[in-house]
């Protein structure tokens, strides 16, 4: 088998003539068991153990064979097994009964008191030591294909107890994990984690996710946008995210701290070589920290929220899950990252950008130059709430770079109320500074008003101005119910974008500009 990963080159899948030899093998040291007077699955087994796991070939079998077992050959192995069950033969009756049944509670008891004490002598928080203690004390398939190994020296009674016991376990385990366990409970935002709250001069740490090589140089050229400099620091924290695939135990790599890879496979190499020269471009001003987490899809959120919460992060950005071509095509679309994408948002410590990449974010070769063709062209649509504010306050540190030149739109509707609100208050608050601080005759910073009194009107506005611009701004605005967009919700394809992200983004607009969605930091638990 390592002749085979030898000869897989790097980066490209195991040929399939290798996977069904692997797996005949696999079926002829079962038959070699079988012949020897041992158990059927003996021969795989061992054979299993010698097989290596991970990217090349152990992601590859799993790719490839885990739907026809999980989906097939399981449930097949538990209804067959579950078929030589007769209630009917289950008494109680029987001193044998009697006696497995006592054994079966006492050694479930000793197993949960045994996790729990230990857990909480740890100072391990009590609701987490019962879940760990449940979860210990689960049993499952394995003790299934036990009593089907020994069925010979089981009668029907003690094994319809065992098999019932087991399902009830099955059943009723998980359930409680769930409603006892709720590690979303730790990123409830207690203290303020987002750009707005940051005072001047202060560093803007973000944590950026990678999953795919295209995703490397727009969040780099999204990063340098926002102008990093010695007064207005980055500090950068850029989590490589690689969907786990045959391999038992998920990785979590901090580079700095540990420069050779733990296997054979290196991990990362083409995104740390690019976000060390970001780091080296902008000495001083930008610090990197890369990190790896090699675990399945339905866990990576949990990675990404740890990580911002334990660096004090200040901003995530997320890929979006769609990718063009350069003619405006669909190129490949990805729902496991849109669902990774809604969880966390649901979940994230600090504020969150998407990031949808159709064009080029930033021309090759920074330039100080205010030659109008040298600038780099960003607007803001600005409609009000905490997260277009937000992503004002993000696009003000846009604004100190020369070579930028900035623009808000802040769409208004006659129909606003004379007595405006707090949240209104807010708005043109932070527009009256963004104004006073940046907007003057020798800047490229720009405000613009614009009256929209419904939503037709509102696309009528952006379709003008969105092929204007490289980058557009705009905040998500959930669940928010305003005139300019009225009618507009029930187009909206992709809620994690909100109203207007989700529209510009449309292959309706054809638009050629790169789009940042904006929440906020949410401080409700979940």
């Amino acid at each position: 088998m390592n002749w085979i990963i030898q000869q897989t080159p790097k980066g490209k899948p195991v040929h399939k003539g290798y996977l069904f030899f692997i797996m005949l093998v696999a079926l002829i040291t079962g038959l070699f068991s079988y012949w020897l007077d041992q158990s059927f699955y003996f021969g795989p087994f061992i054979f299993g153990l010698a097989a290596p796991d991970g990217p090349p070939l152990g992601s590859s079998l799993v790719q490839r064979y885990d739907f026809m077992v999980s989906a097939v050959l399981l449930p097949l192995f538990v209804t067959s097994n579950v078929l030589l069950v007769n209630p009917k033969d289950m008494s109680f009756q029987s001193h044998v009964v009697k006696a497995n049944a006592t054994l079966l509670l006492v050694s479930t008891a000793a197993k949960l008191v045994g996790t729990f004490v230990p857990a909480v002598f740890c100072k391990m928080p009590l609701m987490d030591a019962l879940v760990l203690a449940l979860i210990l004390s689960c049993k499952g398939v394995v003790e299934l294909g036990n009593l089907a190994t020994d069925g010979e020296t089981l009668d029907n009674e003690v094994y319809c107890l065992m098999v019932f016991a087991i399902l009830i376990n099955a059943c009723f385990v998980p359930l409680l994990v769930k409603h006892l366990y709720k590690p979303s409970r730790k990123y409830a935002g207690y203290q303020q984690r987002n750009v707005s709250c940051l005072r001047s001069n202060s560093e803007l740490r973000i944590l950026a996710c990678i999953h795919r090589q295209d995703n490397i140089s727009a969040v780099i050229n999204l990063l340098d946008a926002c102008c990093p400099t010695k007064d207005n620091p980055i500090g950068l924290y850029v989590l490589h995210l690689i969907q786990m695939f045959g391999q038992a135990t998920p990785l979590f790599i901090s580079h700095r701290m540990q420069r050779k890879t733990i296997s054979n496979c290196a991990y990362s190499e083409d995104v740390l070589l690019s976000f060390f020269n970001f780091e080296r471009d902008f000495c001083e001003a930008v610090t990197v920290h890369p990190f790896t987490a090699v675990c399945p899809s339905d866990s990576m959120h949990e990675d990404i929220c740890t990580l911002a919460l334990d660096r004090l992060a200040s901003l995530l950005i997320l890929p979006f899950h769609r990718h063009w071509t350069l003619d405006g095509s669909i190129k490949s679309q990805d729902p496991t990252i849109r669902s990774l994408n809604i969880s966390v948002l649901e979940r994230a410590p600090c504020s969150v950008g998407i990031l949808v990449n159709r064009g080029p974010l930033r021309q090759q070769g920074k330039s100080s130059s205010s030659s109008q063709a040298l600038q780099y062209k960003v607007a803001l649509i600005f409609l009000g709430g905490e997260d277009d504010r937000e992503a004002l306050a993000l696009t003000q540190r846009m604004a100190a770079d020369p070579s930028i030149s900035l623009t808000v739109y802040y769409l208004t509707a006659s129909t606003d109320s004379d007595v405006p609100d707090w949240g209104r208050i807010l708005d043109m608050e932070s527009l009256r500074n963004y104004k006073e601080a940046y907007v003057s005759d020798d800047s490229y910073a720009f405000y613009k008003e614009e009256v929209a009194e419904n939503g037709p009107q509102t696309v009528a506005i952006l379709r003008n101005i969105v092929n204007q611009y490289e980058l557009l701004v705009v905040g998500r605005r959930k669940n928010m119910e305003t005139s300019q967009t009225s009618g507009l919700d029930e187009w909206n394809e992709f809620p994690e974008l909100g109203i207007v992200g989700d529209m510009i983004a449309s292959d309706d607009f054809r638009c050629r500009c790169s789009i940042l969605v904006v929440q906020k930091q949410q401080y409700t638990t979940s």
